[in-house]
């Protein structure tokens, strides 16, 4: 099988280079865009049973409303100036101070005070601005509206100060500060927010008329959920953009350096290049048929592990077509070999790859499970175009791949897996090079339990690192970004007047739901209680908005505000910063503070009344549940912490706060509440659970699959073993020195490496760790039978020692491409997963893995000749 596919590939070389074209072609051509199909976010990526999803689902079926998605957030800041903003009263008091001066025709903006300016300047642009870039669908009509507000312009969702229910929350406790904020419906990454968020930077921060009308000191900063997704999402196609330039670059360089000859370094990058993208348009056919989803940045990942090992792959084949060269063959019967002698090891390794990253689909994590398919078909369409798309550029160029070197029928009276010609032997001729790895051979030989132990013990202190710092993840959005984008300004400009936690406040509701087994139950002397029957029914009918003073036959609203009075005495404790309920609006926080409006003294007339009205009801549309299958059964709570939501210590904070919530429920509600807590944090700690239910799982199925496909290839229970405990060890010392190293550039500011970079460096160093220890075993394997256990493993290092090096650089520059990126995550994975290969490359594949396989020899000879004098003996 082998043979006759290695003729029909060398032969037929011009129908296998039409048909890879002609599916290239047909593919981006039927095929969308990437962007078209692209599922953005984090969280959409949970398991729909995710508690977090569950209390989202839960508060859109409650209120009648989808769940805002994302949020815009101006803030309008005056640090300089002690009082802090300037209101209307004291703008006139200055304007005719310098009225009085003599000083006449001042600019306009001098005239508005900030908090005119905001709202008769900046919030009319935000909604003009609003109307004409964000198509808004009606919002939907409230159970108890009456019809009213059935429509809603984009300009509604325009939040200030102003506004009657949430204004005074908008206003910082120092007076220096205001928010001024902007609804969303569309996720915080998804690129219809694009237009109108990059319109609201250009008025702020370029539009020449909008700049003039600005107070003078007043600062205006843009930050919120939906400019911190904008600037990930630009900052992901960026890192795309520049990950592919450099590693197309680093490639041709390595390639040129090794090969001297333009062709030889093209055909091997024209191969990954056509059967990456091969693998991306048919993952983008798929996902428009609704078979995966894709995500954005799928896309890196399949670039830098396809190019990386698909050079691999077609270096391997040229090494041992140019051998066969070399020994005198033709083009035909040298193809031919070279693709008869690589396909197994190539397959196997291959396949290890894939095995081992496809493991990644049973985890829980969709984005996990999306990156095993995509990076696996990338590097399956590596695999089938190095066999057969390589060959077939080779055979038609003929013996112009070794341009501008001469090319003879028999290049070289000594074979060898490198041409003469290379780069290699002119900075370092052939032979020193052959005698470095025939020394480090003969080394490892007469010492190899020496080398294995130091080797070893040097490694040993980076893997306890990681071990103790395992769990040290980062999982904050904020700190993916570089400190000069918009949003991290804002966000830095937001955390100087608000509590850290006003950027995801942790949003409660409570469920009341009265116990089945309470009602109608017949006590055992078999007369009702009438008063606790009574009691029954009204809990049942109960409402959270209204109160004993209504007159109700169902208050709730008194059992909030218990309820909250409960809250407010744990705050310390808990690290609370504030609590907004139904009974405390604008937050337990500013009890103390100028900002609270003062009472009102009582006005009866008809309008006032109304007014009142029309505020209680909006009040309770905001926190009480008014949709049919909960009629004011459901009341939301916000809490908002002293610690950001992406803090590192959030979720233990959000843990205990759950803890708290049932030991405060009043008594008339003991048993019959359930709580449901939605927002950032939730969603970070569903994410955290998850991924590391994940990582557990993935970590056992990808050691057991790639301990297969080693047990097939080897049949050897005890090397196969070894090899999978190399490469774990391997994972966890890059692990440890990718965490020192990050941790010693910013000892102060360093959160943790990316939760992401755990995984991904697991799966794929495990797995393409394997790719160069089954070359290696198969040459051991092959020169072997040549010179027996010991010796063969010496020639195999000596034979294999620069090719596999040039392919593990290679391999190393592809990923180090991601270090270019302007994510961290991105940057610290690209780190590491160069420094991983680089590790085996030149330390567990020519020093670990040798000497163990020589101690595993020398025992074998040992047992053997204790063995035969026994048996002599006997005899």
């Amino acid at each position: 099988m082998r043979h006759q596919f290695s003729q029909i590939v060398s032969r037929m070389w011009i129908p296998v280079l039409l048909g890879w074209v002609a599916l290239a072609l047909a593919l981006g051509y039927v095929s969308p865009t990437y962007q078209s199909v692209v599922k953005e976010g984090e969280f959409e990526f949970l398991p729909k049973k995710s508690p977090s999803l569950q209390a989202e689902a839960l508060f859109e079926e409650a209120f009648g409303k989808d769940l805002l998605s994302s949020l815009v957030v101006i803030v309008a800041s005056r640090d300089h100036r002690p009082q802090g903003l300037i209101d209307a009263a004291e703008r006139k008091q200055e304007y005719e101070e310098l009225q009085a001066k003599g000083i006449e025709n001042l600019p306009k903006q001098r005239k508005l005070s900030d908090f005119e300016f905001i709202d008769q300047v900046l919030k009319p642009r935000l909604e003009e601005l609003s109307d004409k870039y964000l198509a808004t669908p009606p919002v939907k009509p409230d159970a108890n509206s009456d019809g009213e507000d059935a429509t809603s312009s984009a300009g509604s969702r325009v939040n200030t100060f102003s506004d009657p229910i949430i204004g005074k929350l908008l206003l910082s406790h120092d007076g220096k500060a205001t928010m001024v904020t902007v609804e969303l419906m569309y996720d915080f990454m998804d690129d219809r927010n694009k237009p109108f968020l990059n319109a609201i930077e250009h008025l702020v921060k370029e539009d020449p008329d909008f700049q003039k009308q600005i107070p003078h000191g007043l600062e205006l900063n843009v930050s919120g959920s939906a400019f911190v997704g904008r600037d990930m999402s630009n900052a992901a196609e960026e890192s795309a953009k520049s990950t592919e330039l450099l590693t197309v670059i680093l490639v041709i360089t390595l390639l040129l350096l090794i090969y001297r000859s333009p062709l030889l370094a093209i055909i091997p990058l024209v191969t990954v290049v056509i059967s990456r993208q091969i693998a991306i348009d048919l993952l983008v056919l798929m996902a428009s048929w609704g078979w995966v989803e894709a995500f954005s940045g799928l896309q890196i990942y399949i670039t830098v592990v396809t190019y990386g090992a698909g050079v691999d792959y077609c270096m391997f084949l040229i090494a041992r077509y140019q051998e066969h060269l070399d020994e005198g063959q033709t083009y035909e019967e040298a193809m031919a070999n070279a693709i008869r002698n690589v396909a197994v090891p190539l397959t196997a390794s291959a396949f290890t790859s894939i095995i081992g990253i496809g493991m990644m689909i049973f985890a829980d994590f969709v984005k996990f499970q999306q990156a095993g398919i995509g990076i696996s078909m990338g590097l399956f369409s590596a695999l089938c175009a190095s066999l057969t798309l390589t060959p077939a550029i080779l055979r038609m160029c003929g013996s112009w791949i070794f341009w501008p070197n001469s090319r003879v029928e028999k290049i070289s009276s000594k074979p060898g897996w490198y041409r003469p010609s290379a780069p290699m032997w002119d900075l370092l001729s052939r032979e020193r090079l052959d005698q470095v790895w025939h020394y480090i051979g003969r080394t490892l030989v007469r010492h190899p339990v020496r080398i294995l132990l130091t080797t070893i013990s040097l490694m040993t202190p980076f893997a306890i690192v990681s071990i103790v710092y395992y769990d040290y993840l980062s999982y904050g959005l904020l700190d993916e970004l570089s400190k000069d984008q918009v949003s991290v300004i804002g966000t830095d400009e937001l955390r100087k007047h608000f509590p850290a936690g006003i950027l995801g406040p942790a949003t409660v509701l409570m469920k009341y739901e009265a116990p089945k087994e309470t009602q109608n139950q017949i006590p055992e002397d078999g007369q009702l209680d009438k008063a606790s029957d009574s009691q029954s029914e009204s809990n049942e009918n109960l409402d959270f908005a209204t109160s004993d003073f209504a007159f109700s036959d169902k208050p709730g609203r008194d059992l909030v505000a218990k309820f909250t009075d409960n809250m407010k005495g744990r705050m310390k404790e808990l690290n609370l910063a504030d609590i907004r309920t139904l009974s405390d609006q604008f937050g337990v926080a500013y009890e103390d503070s100028s900002l609270k409006p003062e009472p009102e003294e009582a006005d009866s007339s008809p309008l006032s009344f109304a007014m009142n009205l029309v505020r209680q009801r909006k009040i309770n549309d905001h926190y009480v549940s008014n949709s049919d299958e909960y009629p004011g059964t459901v009341t939301r709570m916000d809490f908002i912490f002293d610690d950001e939501p992406f803090a590192r210590n959030s979720i233990s904070e959000l843990n205990a706060l759950q803890k708290a919530l049932p030991e405060a429920v009043p008594e008339e509600l003991k048993g019959k509440v359930s709580f449901y807590i939605l927002g950032a944090t939730a969603s970070i700690r569903d994410l955290k659970t998850v991924t590391d239910h994940d990582q557990i799982l993935i970590n056992i199925l990808v050691i057991l699959g790639v301990y297969v496909i080693l047990l097939l290839v080897l049949r050897h229970q005890i090397i196969a073993l070894f090899l999978i405990i190399s490469v774990f060890f391997s994972y966890l010392v890059t692990l440890g020195v990718t965490f020192s190293l990050f941790w010693l550039l910013d000892p102060m500011g360093f959160a943790g490496l990316d939760w992401k970079v755990r995984m991904f460096l697991f799966t794929i160093l495990i797995a393409i760790g394997e790719d160069y220890n089954i070359m290696l075993m198969t040459r051991i394997h092959e020169e072997s039978e040549k010179y027996g256990p010991i010796r063969g493993i010496s020639h195999a290092l000596t034979k294999t020692g620069s090719i596999i090096s040039s392919c593990g650089i290679i391999m190393a520059g592809t990923f180090l491409s991601l270090t270019s990126s302007s994510l961290a995550g991105m940057i610290q994975l690209g780190f590491a997963l160069g420094f991983g290969v680089l590790l085996d490359t030149f330390v567990v594949r020519p020093l670990l893995v040798p000497a163990f396989l020589v101690i595993y020899e020398q025992f074998k000879d040992h047992q053997k000749n204790r063995k035969q004098p026994e048996s002599i003996t006997t005899t």
